[in-house]
């Protein structure tokens, strides 16, 4: 491949530029900027989950670096108020271990003292404030793990001088002559024939912005749900974002294309996929399909099998991502589940476990925190009903209760990192 043109002015189109840069040091890449789009969400609230690290590794995007130069902030867990039965943290990492045989959930399912991210060492770090990288395999914070929000204003900038450092051509225009064009200029294929409408099962569809400057970064998310739909705050490195999202018809057109690589144009970002302004995941799936994109690339010629496996990936991984989202909405009572999720749902319902889907972009530990708080099992696990005694949960509740007092305010940790 000798050259590629990069369509886009936000930071999916910066990224992109920036990965086949490294991947073709020989190709002449040019990045096309664009006006951003103000309904391509994947630009304007652009987050990484914790499976976007092996990518940021190979692009050589240090996590210090995006802290210090494109106001990143850490995000642990989201918190829901008033989404289902009862209120929950979304986390991600690793359940520490009881001591017992038997899964946490299992366990929390037969004496459900506490609510259940209590005993999640992201989800207590998270509600109170805190954070720190995780260090002990062995003890209470070797077990989370997270996430980076980006601050819209800071990122493209950022990526734009590492894309410069790495041969990329940055103009304005309308050229588009190149063996690969990558398509991240917004969700305009929402109108594509290829378009698969997620409108019934994500139904945010109107999001107004607003910005509070002055406040304090904080780990954690917090959506509130209303009569209308729902409120959020985004805790950034300077200000704080807000969000009032309302459900119902609206500009936002959640969705996917069937085949988001055609020919040789490559959708990604909002072209390719409309996530919703739900847990800020549009940027996090770009990520990871131009990841994809970079393993599978194909030469000039474009072989029609080698695009069938990427959009073939591509839509398994948009479409269970959907899923997770729509577990929010439904168990809210919004909308019902998509079809992938009503699989997972009925599974859940009878005997607790997960179903396994190809291409999952977040753990079982975010899974089960969404739905165990809403769904107890109809059929205990017989193997924590035959070890179930209810000293393992007390310890482990008194172990993570105790963790904030021991560590710093997320905004001192994140001051002594930005200034390292």
């Amino acid at each position: 491949m000798r050259s590629v043109t990069v369509l886009g002015g936000g930071p999916v189109a910066g990224i992109a530029a920036l990965g086949f840069a490294q991947a073709l040091p020989g190709a002449r890449i040019d990045w096309i900027m664009r006006p951003v789009d103000p309904a391509a969400l994947a630009d304007r609230l652009p987050a990484t989950l914790p499976s976007s690290a092996p990518l940021l590794e190979r692009l050589e995007l240090d996590e210090a670096d995006l802290v210090r130069h494109a106001g990143a902030t850490h995000r642990l867990g989201e918190r829901f108020l008033g989404w289902g039965p009862a209120d929950y943290i979304a986390s991600e990492g690793q359940a520490m271990p009881l001591g017992v045989a038997g899964a946490l959930h299992h366990h929390h399912a037969l004496a459900p003292q506490h609510p259940l991210h209590r005993y999640r060492p992201a989800a207590v770090l998270a509600d109170a404030g805190r954070f720190v990288h995780p260090t002990a395999p062995d003890g209470p914070l070797g077990f989370h793990d997270y996430g980076l929000r980006l601050d819209p204003d800071a990122i493209t900038p950022f990526l734009a001088d590492r894309a410069t450092r790495a041969g990329v051509r940055i103009a304005s225009g309308d050229g588009v002559d190149a063996d690969l064009i990558v398509d991240a200029t917004g969700p305009a294929s929402a109108s594509a024939p290829d378009w698969i409408d997620w409108t019934d099962a994500l139904p945010a569809t109107t999001l107004t912005l607003a910005k509070t400057s002055g406040t304090a970064p904080d780990p954690c998310d917090t959506y509130r749900a209303t009569d209308t739909g729902w409120q959020a705050t985004w805790p950034l490195a300077q200000r704080t974002l807000t969000g009032t999202a309302t459900l119902g018809t609206g500009p936002i057109r959640p969705g996917r294309r069937a085949e988001p690589w055609q020919g040789n144009i490559l959708s990604l970002g909002d072209a390719a996929a409309v996530m919703g302004p739900l847990c800020w995941t549009g940027f996090a799936l770009a990520l990871a399909n131009l990841s994809l994109a970079l393993s599978l690339l194909p030469g000039r010629d474009m072989p029609p099998l080698l695009l069938a496996e990427y959009n073939r990936r591509a839509s398994l991984r948009a479409d269970r991502l959907a899923d997770l989202l729509s577990a929010h909405h439904h168990l809210a009572a919004h909308a019902p589940p998509r079809p992938g999720l009503a699989h997972t749902l009925a599974q859940f319902a009878r005997r607790g476990f997960l179903p396994h889907f190809e291409e999952e972009s977040v753990g079982a530990e975010r899974w089960l925190s969404v739905l165990a708080p809403a769904i107890r099992p109809a059929r205990p696990d017989p193997i924590a009903l035959s070890a179930h005694p209810p000293a393992p949960l007390d310890r482990l509740h008194a172990t993570l209760a105790a963790l904030p007092a021991r560590l710093p305010p997320y905004p001192d940790y994140l001051a002594r990192m930005r200034h390292a």
